[in-house]
């Protein structure tokens, strides 16, 4: 878990030019950053849509999930309990280049993270760097992310939950 107000400047940087901006512009949804993976996976609230979007940030890729309906249906607190409770480390850990699991591995080369860290590829893989362990180490999240950021287009990629509930068997 992360104290929003450190990681909104981030954020920003994240969802501008997509329709997420957008929407926090014309006043749709307010969104905020409350966790981060290990990986500088960035997990986002929105106010009026509960766990809407995650970023996966290695990848420069953000993903839509959106489910307002169960949201209003079930509350925010019990929401944020939820996405809280059905985390699993297969779900938030990261693939290398040989399809194995990173963060065992990682935690043991490098140690655990102090508050305010990630384990961050150099070079990072949208520079060409590759998914391997000896290519990841400990970076300070903010500046990371950032940077990140900054490298160039981020693709949003499908959001699988508006695409299930337009098929038949859900109408």
């Amino acid at each position: 878990m992360v104290n929003p107000k450190d990681y909104q400047d981030i954020l920003t940087e994240w969802l501008r030019g997509t329709q997420f901006e957008k929407m926090q512009h014309d006043g749709v949804d307010s969104f905020y950053v409350i966790a981060l993976s290990a990986f500088g996976d960035i997990y986002i609230w929105g106010k009026k849509s509960g766990s809407s979007l995650s970023i996966i940030s290695s990848y420069g890729m953000i993903f839509p999930t959106f489910e307002n309906e169960e949201y209003i249906a079930t509350g925010e607190e019990r929401s944020l309990d939820l996405f809280f409770s059905v985390q699993t480390t297969t779900q938030i850990d990261l693939i290398d280049i040989n399809e194995q699991p990173l963060f065992e591995r990682t935690l043991e080369r490098l140690g655990p993270l102090e508050n305010g860290e990630i384990y961050g590829f150099a070079p990072a893989l949208a520079l060409g760097g590759e998914p391997k362990l000896e290519n990841l180490q400990k970076v300070k999240a903010t500046e990371h992310l950032a940077f990140l950021a900054a490298l160039g287009e981020k693709r949003v990629m499908a959001d699988i939950v508006a695409l299930s509930n337009q098929l038949p068997h859900n109408q």
